[in-house]
């Protein structure tokens, strides 16, 4: 019996990475391409939701992450101009509807090594870094997949090509899919510190509702026992970033946000780009789209690394 050709896989983010262990563990070789030279550390996404860990479940990897994340049983919705007004969301309700009734915190950063480690424990599973997609073309039954690694020119027979290559996907582009929609003028601005917010009455995430500058809340776990609260937050385009990420205006939006005695401990911010975006189309014959190559949106809650989790399970079930 002929072998078959393996289905190629770009982008080794935690979607990329998911979708080659699904379909390794059931029986179908799968190889990886990813331009970097090794997995990415970036300070995204890292906020899990009931049905994410649900479909991670079966590889083993929730057991890893529990190991490592914060479990979120209670999060808020808080109103900026009345402390007093609060909403208490309790997912305890939903223990009789799921194994993990709880939002879930954890870096991304910390999840793709832990899809990497149970990938690699696939024999049918193979990823290849420093490997950058140059495109395709149709071959048969199947395609031709097209790389550059190490200065020259590589070529893959595959059965199927699914681009998990982000916002900027090469394979969308390749298969000449637009990305409608658009991206909004202002950024938001992301701060983490070890000073304990709970302690002021918040949820480890919460959500403070205000006209003007609303602010979302989440403890993370860090790289220290006190761990981290990320705060983020919209930012005026017509203003300069020194407006924002200077040291002394970070300090003095802090103290007014929560006023304390001693100076805030700041370990890391960042701006983001706010797209909504979306491919009309998520296949082409044998090219397929999952995460933020099909589907790019607002930040906040994680839904972007969820959907795209989800994307990677619907396509490992078909």
């Amino acid at each position: 019996m002929t072998q078959r050709a393996p289905v190629v896989v770009v982008g080794a983010g935690p979607v990329g990475l998911f979708v080659a262990l699904g379909l390794a563990h059931a029986g179908i070789p799968v190889i990886v391409l990813e331009q970097e030279p090794a997995l990415t550390v970036d300070l995204r996404a890292g906020s899990y939701h009931p049905p994410t860990l649900e479909a991670l479940a079966p590889y083993g990897i929730v057991d890893v992450m529990l190991e490592h994340g914060i479990k979120v049983p209670q999060w808020q919705i808080r109103d900026r101009e009345h402390p007093d007004w609060v909403a208490n969301f309790d997912l305890s309700v939903l223990s009789d509807i799921t194994p993990y009734p709880f939002r879930f915190h954890l870096e991304q950063h910390k999840l793709t090594p832990m899809i990497a480690a149970a990938l690699t424990r696939e024999p049918l599973a193979e990823v290849r870094f420093g490997a950058r997609f140059v495109g395709l073309e149709p071959s048969g039954d199947g395609l031709t997949i097209l790389y550059a690694q190490a200065g020259s020119e590589e070529r893959i027979r595959a059965s199927w090509l699914i681009g998990c290559d982000g916002a900027s996907s090469g394979v969308r582009k390749a298969v000449g899919i637009p990305y409608e929609g658009f991206t909004w003028p202002e950024r938001f601005f992301v701060m983490s510190t070890t000073d304990d917010f709970a302690r002021h009455g918040y949820a480890l995430n919460a959500y403070v509702a205000d006209p003007h500058e609303f602010v979302a809340m989440f403890k993370m776990p860090g790289d220290t026992p006190e761990g981290l609260w990320r705060l983020l937050y919209p930012t005026d385009p017509q203003k300069p970033d020194a407006d924002y990420d200077a040291p002394d205006r970070i300090e003095a939006w802090l103290q007014r946000f929560a006023p304390q005695a001693t100076p805030y401990t700041l370990r890391y911010h960042s701006f983001y780009r706010v797209h909504q975006r979306v491919a009309p189309e998520w296949r082409v014959g044998r090219v397929l789209l999952a995460g933020d190559a099909a589907h790019s949106n607002n930040p906040l809650g994680a839904f972007g690394l969820n959907s795209g989790i989800q994307d990677a399970a619907n396509l490992i079930e078909k």
